[in-house]
């Protein structure tokens, strides 16, 4: 294991404290104690403070950015914040070396707090394959939605729209924002069953929507619609 020396970082030992967010169930969040983890083997604590074997690419007292990997194709999928695996909103946490990316100097923590939901973002509007003068319509005002309108706007996309939760639909409204015909492209980040439905029904006919977000398995939509 390599570790830095005591004058540039605290090394955690079994003795510090952790400390870490625990949810237990609406309006119920309290910081408790929890034990610190020790990295094994292709694992590294975050900001990276020491390292387990077999890590070469990253170094002691590298700032790093997280990524969580395609969990959405892993059959054994393991959420950092779902029990029994604790989350990381705690003082000392540890990561598979290899879904952590190196932050160049250039870029601050805030900036590299966005690193995630530009990625998302990059990957959507690719995906979907919106380019330059298209429509779009983008359900969901969180984050990552928001960062969609950046990327949306640096790829020339226009006009853009965007929804925020809401449980009624409003089709009618969205589509006449757009001519009327309703929107050529439209992604879905809520997971929600009636921003989905809202996303569905606002593209137009031979046009292209994509369910982002991840919600309930088992949803009501307009399957005819969603194929048109």
């Amino acid at each position: 294991m390599s570790i830095a020396s005591a004058d540039e970082f605290i090394i955690p030992t079994k003795d510090n404290v952790n400390q870490g967010n625990l949810l237990k169930k609406k309006d119920d969040l309290s910081m408790v104690e929890i034990p610190v983890p020790e990295p094994t083997a292709g694992h590294v604590p975050v900001q990276v403070k020491c390292t387990g074997e077999g890590v070469t690419r990253l170094q002691v007292g590298d700032r790093v950015a997280i990524e969580t990997g395609r969990y959405h194709l892993c059959p054994d999928v393991i959420f950092k914040f779902t029990p029994p695996h604790d989350g990381q909103l705690a003082k000392y946490i540890t990561h598979p070396a290899r879904w952590l990316h190196r932050i160049p100097a250039c870029i601050s923590y805030g900036e590299g707090a966005l690193l995630e939901p530009l990625s998302v973002a990059i990957a959507a509007i690719d995906r979907v394959g919106v380019k330059f003068g298209k429509s779009l319509l983008i359900t969901g005002s969180g984050p990552i939605g928001l960062v969609v309108i950046a990327v949306a706007k640096a790829a020339g996309v226009y006009p853009i729209g965007i929804t925020d939760v809401n449980e009624s639909e409003h089709c009618n409204e969205v589509r006449a924002l757009f001519g009327g015909e309703g929107v050529e492209y439209s992604l879905e980040y809520t997971g929600i069953e009636s921003s989905f439905r809202t996303a569905i029904m606002a593209t137009r006919d031979a046009g292209t929507c994509c369910l982002v977000g991840m919600g309930k398995n088992d949803q009501i939509i307009p399957v005819n619609n969603f194929a048109t």
